[in-house]
């Protein structure tokens, strides 16, 4: 018997069941309508500090989450091949502009 060099992903995609799904759609997909949310919570200047913390908390973990999904369809656990790398790099670059353009946006449609 032949041992494992690295620890392999638990993620299968032959065996992909349906609540691994609704867990990545939650938290991949979820993220946006969350980011609308707490910026609509910033331009409507309530809980100005906790709305900014969670905007900005909610965008690194997308970019976080993005990275073990991106990873976990490579050959090992959490080491992206270098093609996954670079995707996951541009769409964090890409995101993180968005972001802040979302943000910058509601905190301008949010002063008086």
């Amino acid at each position: 018997m032949k041992k494992a060099k690295h620890r392999a992903c638990s993620h299968d995609r032959v065996q992909d069941d349906g609540l691994s799904r609704i867990y990545r759609a939650a938290w991949l997909y979820g993220g946006i309508p969350f980011l609308v949310l707490t910026s609509i919570f910033i331009a409507a200047r309530r809980g100005a500090g906790l709305a900014d913390f969670l905007f900005w908390l909610a965008v690194i973990w997308i970019a976080l989450v993005r990275y073990v999904e991106a990873s976990c369809w490579t050959e090992g656990f959490l080491q992206p091949s270098r093609a996954a790398l670079g995707q996951w790099w541009r769409f964090s670059v890409i995101f993180g502009v968005a972001a802040g353009i979302l943000y910058a946006l509601a905190k301008i449609l949010g002063k008086p």
